[in-house]
């Protein structure tokens, strides 16, 4: 992977424990040798962004919690929208390493959609509301008891 990157093998070590912060350049180089495709999370690189903006509704900490900046604090922060935004695109900042130390400070972008997922969904990373009115960041996985989906940390 070093030497796709053109960086020395301490550059990696230093990324992969989180001591250094990936470039957004270097996402489609990792994701090309490594034969993946760019993490759909957030986007997957694809070109420019859209002209429009959306809202930065909060940030996911510690534990993979949506913490939402409070409700009067006005106005709301805004960032690029990706292409296949929508009227009711919104995003959230990744603070931290709970979903690993290379999405740090990456947007996650989502439709703020309050509907039950569908089987599409099934294996996907996806932004997830539950009852107690916490947010998630989660793998969603087939339960055996209908209706009910089990929460994972990957697809």
């Amino acid at each position: 992977m070093a030497h796709a990157l053109g960086r020395s093998p301490s550059a990696v070590t230093d990324l992969l424990n989180g001591s250094r912060r990936l470039r957004a350049e270097e996402i489609a180089v990792i994701a090309d040798y490594l034969g993946v495709d760019p993490p759909r999370l957030v986007g997957g690189g694809r070109g420019p962004p859209h002209a429009g903006r959306v809202p930065l509704v909060g940030y996911v900490g510690a534990g993979a919690v949506a913490h939402f900046y409070a409700d009067g604090q006005g106005p709301f922060d805004e960032v690029a929208a990706p292409d296949a935004a929508g009227p009711r695109t919104v995003a959230v900042q990744i603070r931290g390493h709970s979903l690993g130390a290379l999405f740090d400070n990456w947007l996650v972008f989502y439709d703020d959609v309050h509907d039950p997922p569908g089987d599409d969904l099934t294996g996907r990373m996806c932004v997830c509301g539950l009852a107690d009115g916490r947010i998630l960041i989660k793998a969603l996985k087939r339960s055996q008891i209908p209706g009910l989906w089990n929460l994972a940390l990957q697809p």
